[in-house]
């Protein structure tokens, strides 16, 4: 059983010492359980060398523990890629609950100073607040509040610079367990009032002092996480092993390392990440971009031996504006945006275990190529992965296009069925004609030719149906393409 499960019996006992002993064994047994949680937090961030200063400590205060975490010598291992960070400590409060549960507060970020190369990044925080509960029965934290009331950050250096800053950030988050070793976390972030400028040295001629500089902004800006029976514990005890195991040490240990690894499948059943920024802006020396509401997804099944990848993006309230744009262009820039498709069917659990037992920890190549190609062969599916797109739309001032799609894409053929429709064709036809020659009258033939392909309906509607012949040969509203059967 991993430490953290002792810690409701280690403070029942420690209570009962408390009450008993009275105050000088209660600083007695205070010292004791800084030591052991200093031992614990180890475990994951590395035990000094001789000689060396701790990455983390805890010391024992009147009620709590107060633990430093140098954040200097936890990035030491990103040295080797030249990334260095100047000495700061993040320290925090930890309290014991009479359920067993911790309490997390009082944090204090330090400002922090990144040096990757010739690029150096400061990054400060300002008026934060935590609360939190950790429960050692889920082996996280089952309640998570974070406000800061500003955020700012500067970089600069290889020829380009960058200041960004926000307000009102704010962090909200919950863990319960979901069964015997599985865990739902749910989080959300919220901020306000971001703005970031950047400037980029660019030999262009179109920039006389030969320097670009473009601010973006967003009146509020969120992002929503969700992970479902997903194994804290069993990430926990993977990540201490990997550092107790690091280096030379690995080697040795690689059936323990496989073991870990495969008690700490399939990571998660489902990851959902939507964010979104309102009141959005991109602006620069040639124009501006802006948006209503800009937002995009990305959904990861987990190492299962039925998995996929989800992806979607949503726009609304678009708009573009320079002083070289041609006025013909307007009509057709896109204002309203909705796509939101999903690949199915994959055994990513077959693909990761071909790895783990393949891995050769002494190798440069940890997993071999032989190994990653029987993987990733696994992982794909016999009889082909399925893409299914929802009803989605691209909208404009003088046309919408609109699509959905249910297809299942094997090693030699697709079947299924897709559908694309379109309103006011004949506008943008229209549209594009009014640019002449050139890149505008090459889309007009391309649209012509679709149009020839169509089935116009009552209200003016073009629609393409696409499906596949028992050869896999595709088929436009019933007919071959290029009208040949």
């Amino acid at each position: 059983m991993s430490p953290l499960a002792h810690s409701r019996a280690a403070l029942a006992l420690l209570a009962a010492v408390v009450a008993v002993a009275g105050p000088a064994s209660a600083q007695s047994a205070a010292e004791r359980e800084a030591q052991r949680l200093q031992g614990l937090l180890e475990s994951y961030v590395g035990t000094p060398a001789p000689g060396d200063a701790a990455t983390v400590t805890v010391a024992a205060q009147p009620g709590f523990y107060r633990v430093s975490l140098s954040l200097d010598r936890l990035a030491r291992p990103l040295a080797a890629h030249g990334v260095a960070v100047d000495p700061a400590a993040l320290e925090i409060s930890i309290a014991p609950r009479p359920d067993g549960t911790w309490r997390l507060f009082d944090i204090a970020y330090p400002p922090l100073t990144i040096r990757a190369g010739e690029r150096t990044t400061l990054i400060s925080l300002d008026g934060t607040v935590y609360e939190g509960v950790f429960d050692p029965v889920v082996a996280f934290s089952r309640s998570v509040t974070f406000t800061a009331a500003r955020l700012a950050s500067e970089s600069s250096g290889a020829g380009a610079s960058s200041r960004s800053e926000a307000r009102d950030y704010r962090v909200e988050s919950g863990t319960v367990a979901s069964g015997p070793e599985t865990a739902n976390t749910r989080a959300t972030t919220t901020v306000r009032d971001v703005t970031q400028t950047m400037s980029l040295e660019l030999p262009l001629p179109a920039l006389p002092d030969g320097r670009l500089v473009i601010t973006t902004a967003s009146a509020t800006q969120s992002l929503d996480v969700v992970l479902d029976e997903w194994k804290p514990r069993r990430i926990l005890d993977l990540w201490a092993f990997l550092v107790a195991h690091a280096g030379p040490r690995l080697v040795p240990a690689k059936a323990e390392l496989q073991s870990a690894l495969s008690a700490a499948l399939p990571l998660w059943r489902r990851l959902a990440v939507v964010g979104g920024a309102d009141g959005f802006s991109v602006r620069s020396g040639f124009g501006e971009i802006s948006a209503k509401h800009i937002g995009g997804g990305l959904r990861l099944g987990g190492l299962t031996r039925s998995s996929g990848l989800g992806l979607q993006l949503d726009a609304s309230g678009l708009a573009v504006a320079g002083p070289n744009l041609p006025d013909w262009t307007k009509p057709l820039l896109p204002t309203d945006l909705a796509l939101d498709a999903d690949l199915t069917g994959f055994d990513l659990e077959a693909g990761a275990r071909i790895l783990i037992d393949g891995l050769e920890p002494e190798s440069e190549r940890p997993f071999p190529a032989e190994v990653a190609d029987r993987a990733a062969g696994a992982a794909l599916p016999a009889n082909g992965f399925g893409l299914k797109v929802q009803p989605g739309r691209l909208k404009a001032a003088v046309y919408e296009v609109g699509w959905q799609a249910d297809l299942t894409v094997g090693k030699d053929a697709i079947s299924g069925r897709a559908t694309v429709t379109a309103k006011g064709l004949d506008r943008a036809i229209a549209a594009l004609k009014a640019g002449g020659p050139g890149t505008a009258a090459q889309a007009t033939v391309g649209l012509y030719a679709a149009k020839a392909l169509a089935r116009r309906e009552p209200d003016g509607t073009d629609v393409w149906v696409f499906t596949f012949d028992a050869k896999g040969r595709p088929l436009v509203n019933g007919k071959p393409l290029g009208g040949k059967g």
